[in-house]
Protein backbone atom coordinates (compact mmCIF):
# COMPACT_ATOMS: atom_id res chain seq x y z
CA UNK A 1 0.00 0.00 0.00
CA UNK A 2 1.33 3.41 -0.92
CA UNK A 3 -1.30 5.64 0.67
CA UNK A 4 -4.51 5.58 2.69
CA UNK A 5 -6.67 8.71 2.67
CA UNK A 6 -9.94 9.35 4.50
CA UNK A 7 -12.63 11.69 3.20
CA UNK A 8 -15.97 12.80 4.61
CA UNK A 9 -17.74 12.32 1.27
CA UNK A 10 -17.32 10.57 -2.05
CA UNK A 11 -17.58 13.94 -3.76
CA UNK A 12 -14.51 15.14 -1.86
CA UNK A 13 -12.66 11.94 -2.68
CA UNK A 14 -13.49 12.06 -6.39
CA UNK A 15 -12.57 15.74 -6.50
CA UNK A 16 -9.16 15.05 -4.93
CA UNK A 17 -8.18 11.98 -6.96
CA UNK A 18 -7.68 12.38 -10.69
CA UNK A 19 -10.28 10.78 -12.92
CA UNK A 20 -7.42 9.10 -14.79
CA UNK A 21 -6.28 7.34 -11.61
CA UNK A 22 -9.86 6.13 -11.11
CA UNK A 23 -10.17 5.02 -14.76
CA UNK A 24 -13.17 7.37 -14.99
CA UNK A 25 -12.05 10.05 -17.42
CA UNK A 26 -15.40 9.95 -19.22
CA UNK A 27 -17.48 10.51 -16.06
CA UNK A 28 -18.25 13.62 -14.05
CA UNK A 29 -17.83 13.66 -10.29
CA UNK A 30 -21.62 13.74 -9.90
CA UNK A 31 -21.96 10.64 -12.12
CA UNK A 32 -19.34 8.79 -10.08
CA UNK A 33 -21.07 9.70 -6.80
CA UNK A 34 -24.45 8.62 -8.17
CA UNK A 35 -23.01 5.28 -9.32
CA UNK A 36 -21.27 4.75 -5.97
CA UNK A 37 -24.56 5.27 -4.11
CA UNK A 38 -25.90 2.20 -5.94
CA UNK A 39 -23.55 0.02 -3.85
CA UNK A 40 -22.74 2.20 -0.81
CA UNK A 41 -25.54 4.21 0.76
CA UNK A 42 -25.36 7.91 1.52
CA UNK A 43 -26.32 7.01 5.10
CA UNK A 44 -23.18 4.90 5.48
CA UNK A 45 -21.15 7.65 3.85
CA UNK A 46 -22.43 10.12 6.47
CA UNK A 47 -21.73 7.66 9.29
CA UNK A 48 -18.32 6.33 8.23
CA UNK A 49 -16.97 8.57 5.48
CA UNK A 50 -14.87 7.10 2.68
CA UNK A 51 -11.40 5.68 2.20
CA UNK A 52 -9.12 5.72 -0.80
CA UNK A 53 -6.32 3.19 -0.90
CA UNK A 54 -3.52 3.79 -3.40
CA UNK A 55 -1.68 0.61 -4.33
CA UNK A 56 1.17 -0.23 -6.66
CA UNK A 57 0.91 -3.13 -9.04
CA UNK A 58 3.86 -5.45 -8.58
CA UNK A 59 4.62 -7.56 -11.60
CA UNK A 60 6.44 -10.73 -10.96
Amino acid sequence: MLELKKYDTFHQMYDDISAKDLDAEERSINQMVKNTYKIYSSEREKEWGTLAIRIKLVEG
